[in-house]
C-alpha cells in the first residue's frame, strides 16, 4: 500500500477524535462543575437572606413587645395617677 499524506493514517484520525473527545468531556465536567458550584452560591445567599429575614422580623417583634410594655406602663401610670385623683378628690369632699 502506498502512503498518501492527503489521506492520514486511520490511528492518527481515532487518537484526534479520541482527544477531541476527552477535550469535550473535560468542559463538559468543567462546566457542570461551574453550574453546582453557582446553585451553591445561590443557595448560601437564599440562606443568608432568609437569616436576615428572620432577624428583622425578631427585631420587629421585639419592638413591638417593648412599645406594648411601655404603653402598659404609661396607661397604668394613668389609672394610678387617676385614682390618686380621686382619692385626694374624697379626702377633700370629707373635709
Amino acid at each position: 500500500m502506498v502512503n498518501n499524506p492527503s489521506c492520514p493514517d486511520p490511528e492518527v484520525i481515532m487518537g484526534k477524535e479520541w482527544e477531541e473527545e476527552e477535550e469535550e468531556e473535560e468542559e463538559e465536567e468543567e462546566e457542570e462543575e461551574e453550574e453546582e458550584e453557582e446553585e451553591e452560591e445561590e443557595e448560601e445567599e437564599e440562606e443568608e437572606e432568609e437569616e436576615e429575614e428572620e432577624e428583622e422580623e425578631e427585631e420587629e417583634e421585639e419592638e413591638e413587645e417593648e412599645e406594648e410594655e411601655e404603653e402598659e406602663e404609661e396607661e397604668e401610670e394613668e389609672e394610678e395617677e387617676e385614682e390618686e385623683e380621686e382619692e385626694e378628690e374624697e379626702e377633700e369632699e370629707e373635709d
